[in-house]
């Protein structure tokens, strides 16, 4: 610490009149001066020394980057948000499995050393290859069929790769509902159904009577009994009788 010895000249009475209260006042402010310049100089480094027992951080941090906006990120398998992250990210030094994914898009996995006291940053390359399909429908127990193929029940949400796709949906007692949809990667796809209620089919009541009790089975009965009495008689008549060309039968 440096310190600063200032003598002031003794006065007497006589040497106060005759210097004079003019020239004592500014030497006075002369040593004012010279304790506010020096004062800080000798104080400032005890100030700027760190508390005894604080030890310097020895963590590295993780910056991660990606032009898709909200997706997750999550390191050792823990999120540690979502993108735009609000900046570094402090991590314990050594390897971490780092995981960037978001709906719609592939996801990346990297294996990355973070090294003490500097910060490793990370870019993810995620690429949109499937469309977000949300659909809801009014009737209860609605299914959802995607190209011919069924892929689940209403209220709908899954990702569904890009491109042209015809969807069908359907339940039981409506009308089916089919539509032609353009998906786009990484973007949403919305659809709410309204199934109309399908006409009423009349069905006839089922007859529970026996057969033998119907009008028709008795004829047909009938009919099978004349015949064959009829062939009976034909065929016991004796060999030289024959029928007559007018259909009627000639005795001996």
């Amino acid at each position: 610490m440096l310190l600063l010895m200032v003598t002031l000249p003794r006065s007497t009475p006589r040497d106060f009149g005759a210097r004079g209260p003019g020239r004592l006042h500014a030497f006075y402010r002369l040593v004012a001066v010279l304790l506010l310049a020096v004062f800080p100089l000798t104080a400032m480094p005890a100030f700027a020394k760190p508390p005894k027992g604080q030890k310097r951080s020895k963590d590295g941090q993780i910056a991660v980057f990606t032009f898709v906006q909200g997706a997750t990120v999550e390191v050792d398998g823990k999120p540690i948000g979502k993108t735009p992250l609000a900046g570094p990210v402090e991590m314990t030094p050594g390897p971490h499995t780092l995981r960037v994914f978001s709906r719609g898009y592939t996801e990346v996995v990297e294996e990355i050393t973070v090294v003490a006291g500097e910060t490793t940053e990370f870019e993810a390359d995620l690429i949109a290859i499937a469309g977000i399909v949300r659909i809801t429908a009014n009737a209860l127990g609605a299914t959802v069929a995607i190209d011919g193929k069924a892929a689940g029940e209403v209220p709908f949400d899954e990702d569904v790769p890009a491109g042209r796709h015809e969807l069908l949906i359907q339940a039981p007692g409506h009308k089916p509902f089919t539509q032609t949809v353009e998906l786009e990667g990484g973007k949403a796809f919305d659809l709410a159904v309204t199934l109309e209620v399908a006409a009423a089919v009349a069905v006839e009541p089922i007859d529970d009577d026996p057969v033998y009790k119907k009008w028709w089975f008795w004829t047909i009965i009938g009919a099978v009994a004349v015949g064959g009495a009829v062939t009976g008689i034909v065929l016991g008549l004796p060999e030289d009788v024959t029928p007559a060309s007018d259909d009627s039968l000639r005795l001996p």
